[in-house]
């Protein structure tokens, strides 16, 4: 934790009522939570800012303007800022899986 005079009693409250986690403990915790993401699959939601991609399900996928001032029209007409989209097939869903599964494994 860094020192900052300012807010020092405040951390020191902090700590007293809630301690760190030790390493063994928070090796645990992000374990049990890449387990938990790992195993959800995909899931719908829609993505926000530009270039951001959107997924529903793994029948539906899209991607939002790259160029911020397409991004801000679509918002100003009360469009999604949708700049492609499409129905998966199954060589989509096997690519969107492996590239998943890849960005869990990287982190």
């Amino acid at each position: 934790m860094a020192y900052k005079p300012w807010v020092t009693k405040y951390q020191i409250q902090i700590l007293a009522e809630v301690p760190l986690l030790d390493f063994l403990e928070r090796k645990d915790f992000f374990s049990a939570i890449h387990d938990k993401l790992s195993s959800v699959g995909r899931a719908n939601f829609v993505a926000i800012g530009s270039s951001a991609t959107s997924s529903m399900g793994e029948d539906y996928y899209s991607q939002n303007f790259h160029d911020i001032n397409h991004y801000q029209k679509a918002l100003d007409k009360n469009k999604l800022p949708t700049l492609r989209g499409l129905k998966l097939n199954q060589r989509n869903n096997t690519r969107q899986h492996v590239a998943v599964r890849f960005k869990l494994n990287l982190y």
